[in-house]
């Protein structure tokens, strides 16, 4: 597996219903063999992964419509005391993402 150089700085979407605030984000349409692919690489239903949750969205420009779609969350037990925090952010940016790619 290959690790990201400082993937401490991985974006985090905890799964804490009713906390927290609205967050900023894209949406993608895939098909069934990606989200099985996007399901292994974040680790779904591995001990440190991600949970898939299913979602109601609300488009910003349009607070009316209503999209399904799932979000890639960790359980709020997995953010423990030794890993580094910065946030809550209201939305992931470039900026925040400095180092986080993997170097080929």
């Amino acid at each position: 597996m290959v690790r990201l150089p400082l993937e401490n700085r991985a974006p985090w979407l905890m799964n804490q219903p009713g906390l927290g605030h609205h967050v900023v984000g894209q949406v993608f349409e895939v098909d069934e063999a990606h989200v099985e692919a996007l399901d292994r690489f974040e680790e779904v239903g591995q001990p440190t992964g991600y949970a898939r949750v299913p979602l109601v969205l609300h488009a910003v420009d349009d607070p009316d419509t209503q999209l399904q779609a799932y979000a890639y969350m960790k359980q709020a037990l997995q953010l423990t005391d030794d890993i580094p925090r910065e946030g809550p952010f209201e939305e992931y940016t470039q900026s925040l993402a400095v180092g986080y790619w993997i170097r080929s």
